[in-house]
């Protein structure tokens, strides 16, 4: 977690610290938007279309995670949908390249 830290991206950062809370695919978080968040219930619902079994899955926030959606808030606007959007482009996912390659930086491959 500390490597984490030295991401220099805040955007990258908070997506990777999120991952490492949270142990869904790369995909689903790339993909997650403010609307499948519930900070009041403390629930992350991804939606049937989203899961590979078509089922709708309900993911715990804890304190940590929400503090993470708090901060990434900071780097995004109100209007964009995306949480984890691409540094160029709000209305991009970041890509899995992107998530990958900062997490080969940080010493961990293979």
């Amino acid at each position: 977690m500390r490597r984490i830290t030295t991401v220099p991206n805040p955007i990258i950062r908070v997506a990777l610290e999120f991952q490492a809370h949270i142990f869904t695919w790369l995909i689903e978080i790339r993909s997650a938007t403010w609307d499948e968040i519930d900070l009041e219930t403390s629930v992350w619902t991804i939606s049937a279309e989203r899961m590979k079994m078509r089922r709708p899955h309900d993911v715990p926030l804890v304190t940590a995670t929400r503090q993470i959606l708090r901060e990434v808030r900071k780097y995004t606007r109100r209007s964009e949908k995306l949480i984890f959007h691409s540094p160029k482009n709000p209305n991009e996912p970041l890509s899995e390249n992107t998530l990958n390659d900062n997490i080969k930086r940080l010493g961990y491959k293979g």
